[in-house]
């Protein structure tokens, strides 16, 4: 591959996790994590431990046969926690506050029956609703 140019995604080759950790050492841009310490730490690993004192290696389980081994820099780690508490936060409140508050009648003080459906979360506008059908406005 030719690095003096700028990448094109449609450039690089599909791959798997198997041709992946095969290669593991030549995809990584740290010259400095080789698969073979990664697997010795995580599995001597006791604490909430940094690998070099700055990356966070995590596995797979290897159900599928080939376990994967995955690292992230503090940056990294970081960024991908925000998604993961983006994530619960909505389904926390639209699960469980939203039908509350929607629901909710004052005049009689109860919570009626939701009318609405929660389909999930959209990573970029947040929770997907909709109408059940057969049910009154």
């Amino acid at each position: 591959m030719d690095r003096s140019r700028e990448v094109v995604l449609d450039d690089l080759p599909i791959i798997n996790k198997a041709m992946m950790m095969e290669k593991f050492d030549r995809f990584v841009t740290d010259p400095r994590l080789k698969l073979a310490d990664l697997q010795t730490h995580v599995r001597q690993i006791t604490r909430d431990e940094y690998y070099l004192g700055e990356y966070r290696v995590f596995t797979t389980s290897g159900s599928s046969g080939q376990k994967g081994v995955f690292v992230s820099n503090r940056r990294e780690w970081s960024t991908a926690l925000a998604g993961y508490f983006r994530c619960a936060v909505c389904k926390f409140v639209v699960c469980f506050l939203f039908p509350l508050i929607i629901d909710y009648q004052p005049a009689s003080g109860k919570i009626a029956r939701s009318h609405l459906q929660f389909r999930g979360i959209d990573s970029m506008t947040g929770p997907m609703l909709s109408k059940i059908p057969g049910k009154p406005e």
